[in-house]
């Protein structure tokens, strides 16, 4: 809970610098490049814990399997589930609630936003959408899947115990730099609080429809692989918080809560992976429920990177949602 509150504070101080910053005109040189380094170190490391871990490395056969057939099908779930709901509620690909349209078809409410970012970033004209999407989605895939790779590679071959023992203090570190640079970000844009209004009820809606979506793709799976819906609801109950989880299942099946194990760290890696592709071929809400619970900390300066500066209010609304359901959800699933 401290390191919750300090990750809002500084937040929440990068955007109110961000505001000062772009009333004075002034822009931060080097900001971008010191967010991407910091981006990679995080990856990384993330990446080393996962690599580090003997149950991991164990588990690749019956069990990673298993895991791994639930986890395609959650993350399917939650995107399917999102992007039906998302049409429902009339919101475009990027998340902006669609009102009204001009005499050309436009989006109002998608033209103002659009406008207001680009002056917040200093151009005097609306970027080419689709060449700056391409340019992201391959940006995310290397700053991502490199990284990420190296880590787990790194972890399971080399790296000295210290290093994995730090590794906590150094994703502190890292989200701390990553979170406060988030923060600059919302404020220099200067969108989230008008689209936050304009979205209104509708953002506390998906965390839950995440959390259908996440059944939905578990039980279906359940019977793919041939294990019970009790099962499989129980280990789709972790929302990828892949230490609380497991050792609440473990007085209930250790091969359920290894499974669950597998699965939660499973749904956090690809759920990393798929991020780019999916907020640019389907949508960016969509993507910010891949990763489940991670999404209000560890990955919310990815979705931002990856989505815009906007998803950070989905993001990490899904991710309390979903982490305080974690504990409760466990229980119940255990005791149907």
């Amino acid at each position: 809970m401290d390191v919750l509150i300090l990750y809002l504070s500084l937040c929440v101080l990068g955007y109110f610098l961000g505001a000062y910053l772009k009333k004075r005109d002034i822009v931060l040189k080097g900001a971008s490049v010191l967010q991407t380094i910091a981006l990679v170190a995080l990856v990384f490391v993330m990446g080393a814990r996962i690599g580090s871990e003997d149950e991991i490395v164990r588990s690749l056969d019956t069990i990673g399997l298993k895991a791994l057939v639930i986890t395609l099908f959650i993350l399917a779930g939650t995107v399917l589930t999102a992007f039906v709901v998302r049409k429902l509620l009339g919101f475009d690909k990027y998340g902006n609630l669609k009102k009204a349209k001009d005499a050309k078809g436009t989006d109002v409410v998608n033209a103002e936003v659009c406008v207001e970012s680009c002056k917040a970033q200093g151009e005097g004209e609306i970027p080419d959408q689709p060449a700056e999407e391409a340019k992201s989605d391959k940006t995310m895939l290397l700053t991502i899947f490199i990284p990420v790779t190296l880590g787990i590679l790194s972890g399971f071959l080399f790296l000295p115990g210290w290093f994995i023992a730090a590794s906590g203090t150094i994703i502190v570190v890292g989200l701390s730099i990553l979170l406060f640079f988030v923060g600059i970000d919302l404020g220099t844009e200067g969108t989230i609080v008008q689209n936050f209004k304009t979205a209104g009820w509708r953002v506390i809606l998906f965390p839950f429809v995440m959390i259908i979506g996440t059944y939905i793709g578990s039980v279906v799976a359940g019977f793919v692989i041939g294990i019970s819906a009790k099962d499989a609801l129980c280990v789709a109950s972790g929302f990828g918080w892949y230490t609380l989880a497991p050792a609440m299942l473990a007085e209930y099946s250790i091969e359920v809560s290894a499974i669950s194990f597998m699965h939660n760290v499973m749904r956090e890696l690809i759920g990393l992976l798929l991020l780019p592709i999916v907020a640019k071929r389907i949508g960016h809400i969509e993507s910010t429920g891949l990763v489940g619970a991670g999404s209000m900390d560890v990955c919310l300066p990815i979705i931002v990177r990856t989505t815009s500066g906007n998803m950070a209010v989905y993001a990490f609304i899904i991710g309390v949602v979903l982490s305080t359901s974690v504990p409760i959800m466990v229980s119940f699933m255990m005791g149907l």
